[in-house]
């Protein structure tokens, strides 16, 4: 099997002004990926709060509400930019990496992507407005709640990113699997820590109610369960391989 690489074999220093080229053009992505959600702030601003309802935010330092917005692009940046970041990325790996390695990559990055999207958004359509419904109330009624605007846009970001991180299990696994880490047998056999991991998780990271909590642990652990799948998938192919080899 032979290798695409660059015609001429580069240097070490070479690679590295390459590898300076790529990071800059990436940079120079996420910046005008900041900019640009920059000037339509007010809009996605507006999208990040709707779960809340009526309640209004505030601001109790003058330069907070900058802040708060300049997050809001530097995180929507991110993801604008993220084609961009992720074809520099391609363009520095790919030219060293063998034909069935590219496949693999241009394969499991977008499915990553999606994946990240998926969680992000199951986050904000399904968890994000029960949990802030049990902890708006879970004051008296004495009390009015007064939400900061940078505190909150820190809670929802947070949360959304936790979210879009854990939908990648299946890929995690999948990477184990194809090392030899894990085995769809390891993975049965340990389904019950993982049912305790997934409701200990579901309890730190959402309200002390049980509707929010399975709404959390739910999709954990039919992940996982798809994780075990996509394991015994993987492996059995690897084990089939193994044979055809061994019987050559």
């Amino acid at each position: 099997m032979t290798k695409s690489r660059y015609d001429q074999k580069m240097t070490l220093v070479e690679h590295l002004t390459d590898l300076r080229k790529c990071i800059i053009k990436a940079i120079l992505g996420w910046l005008v990926g900041i900019v640009l959600i920059f000037l339509y702030a007010d809009r996605v601003y507006y999208y990040m709060t709707e779960p809340l309802g009526v309640t209004n935010l505030v601001y109790i330092s003058p330069i907070e509400g900058f802040l708060t917005y300049l997050k809001i692009a530097i995180y929507g940046g991110l993801m604008l930019a993220s084609p961009v970041i992720i074809y520099q990325l391609f363009r520095f790996v790919l030219p060293g990496l063998y034909q069935h390695e590219r496949v693999i990559l241009f394969t499991l990055i977008p499915t990553a992507f999606l994946l990240m999207v998926v969680g992000i958004s199951f986050g904000y359509f399904v968890v994000l407005p029960f949990a802030l419904k049990y902890l708006l109330n879970f004051s008296s009624l004495n009390v009015q709640p007064m939400l900061s605007m940078q505190k909150y846009i820190g809670f929802v970001t947070t949360s959304l990113m936790i979210l879009g991180i854990v939908f990648e299990m299946p890929l995690v696994v999948i990477g184990l699997t194809k090392l030899g880490v894990v085995t769809p047998k390891f993975l049965r056999k340990h389904r019950k820590y993982a049912i305790v991991l997934s409701v200990a998780v579901g309890a730190i990271l959402t309200p002390p109610d049980v509707i929010t909590q399975v709404m959390m642990a739910g999709p954990l652990l039919f992940l996982y369960e798809i994780s075990i799948w996509l394991s015994y998938l993987f492996w059995s192919k690897k084990q089939r391989k193994k044979e055809k080899t061994v019987s050559n």
